[in-house]
């Protein structure tokens, strides 16, 4: 790997991330690629270093995505995507499988089951005015994400420490899983915007939050759905330097499917908004990340 970082920005080293590059990734496939020149500089540090946040693109109504299920008695299970194109997905799987064990339980499949609690949609209900409203039950808010024209709405940001195993060297330390949730601008399935009453099938609740999630003024107005994009990263930005962490891992919510029409223009200038997202953050606090990724189509 290269060690000289792309650009600073105030002493921070980044380095981007090749979005167009397989092995820049984080998954499953790519921890046979370690001590090669192939090896991806994030996987690493999430295998050696403490005090590495790792930014999560999460749905802002699921999160944890299609890793995150519930059956029909609302138990919750972690099921594996190590094939995911999708970063959430992919992530999550490859965390999952170096997360130390305590008791034979998976302490991933717990945060996740209290993160889908506390801010996951309901199962829908066919009810237009409750069914596209995404909740934090900490602080008691709600907003609807079909019709909200606030970015701050974006901001939220959650998470915690959780400890891994480095599988060589068999030592444990601790990283930090920030999940953010960027604005939906993808185009619907199918004309009918009204809320459909959820299913289950094999026992599984069937959310569809992919298509409740759904922003109307994101998909008018690229300028809001931009703000609000800066929103989400600004917000990982800000807990990750309360949390004084040192090595930090950004992801690119709202550049893949969610960008809809606006997939070619957002990921040109990703780069440059996570750039702006620290620029921000770092005008009002006085800690500084050692190395940041960022990532670059």
């Amino acid at each position: 790997m290269n060690p000289n970082p792309d650009r600073y920005v105030d002493n921070t080293r980044i380095f981007f991330m090749d979005l167009q590059n397989p092995d820049s990734f984080i998954t499953i496939k790519n921890a046979g690629n370690r001590g090669s020149r192939r090896q991806s500089r994030a996987m690493e540090w999430i295998h050696t270093e403490n005090k590495v946040g790792v930014v999560i693109a999460s749905n802002i109504g699921r999160p944890g995505g299609a890793c995150t299920q519930e059956n029909s008695m609302s138990g919750f299970f972690f099921q594996q995507h190590p094939d995911a194109r999708t970063q959430e997905e992919s992530v999550l799987t490859f965390i999952r499988s170096i997360v130390t064990k305590y008791n034979h339980k998976n302490y991933l499949d717990t945060q996740l089951g209290v993160l889908s609690n506390l801010f996951g949609m309901r199962f829908p209900t066919g009810n237009y005015r409750t069914d596209f409203m995404v909740n934090d039950r900490q602080k008691h808010t709600q907003f609807n994400v079909r019709t909200s024209c606030e970015p701050l709405d974006y901001g939220r940001e959650f998470g915690s420490s959780i400890s891994v195993t480095d599988p060589i060297s068999k030592v444990n330390h601790n990283i930090y899983l920030s999940f953010i949730a960027g604005p939906n601008a993808s185009t619907p399935p199918y004309d009918n915007w009204t809320a459909r009453r959820g299913k289950i099938k094999n026992g599984v609740l069937k959310f569809d939050t992919m298509f409740r999630t759904i922003s109307q003024p994101a998909r008018r107005d690229y300028g809001l759905f931009k703000r609000m994009i800066l929103s989400a990263l600004m917000a990982s930005f800000f807990k990750m330097s309360s949390l004084q962490l040192k090595r930090v891992i950004m992801a690119a919510p709202s550049s893949g499917i969610y960008a809809g029409e606006y997939r070619q223009t957002i990921q040109a200038e990703y780069h440059w908004l996570c750039i702006e997202a620290l620029e921000t953050v770092y005008k009002s606090t006085q800690h500084r990340f050692s190395d940041v990724i960022i990532p670059m189509f």
